[in-house]
């Protein structure tokens, strides 16, 4: 088991992940991005995030990258 599947399957996150909507706030990126990461695993869906600014995109990006198939993450500056 990896760690994404574990996270998924954890009670309070499924339920977040289930939810037809994420909004999430007072998290931390690293939260947010594999609360991201583990509902694209759980469901394998297409998920577009926004992002205030041109700086945190790329860090969304480029952690989302590492954590996921490369493939399956794309960057629209």
């Amino acid at each position: 088991m990896n760690l994404l599947e574990y996270f998924s399957k954890r009670k309070n996150v499924n339920t977040i992940i289930n939810s037809e909507r994420i909004s999430v706030g007072n998290s931390t990126d690293n939260y947010n991005m594999m609360l991201i990461a583990s509902d694209f695993y759980a469901n394998d869906d297409n998920i577009i995030i926004v992002l205030p600014n041109l700086f945190l995109a790329q860090k969304y990006y480029d952690m989302l990258s590492n954590m996921l198939n490369s493939d399956d993450v794309l960057f629209f500056p």
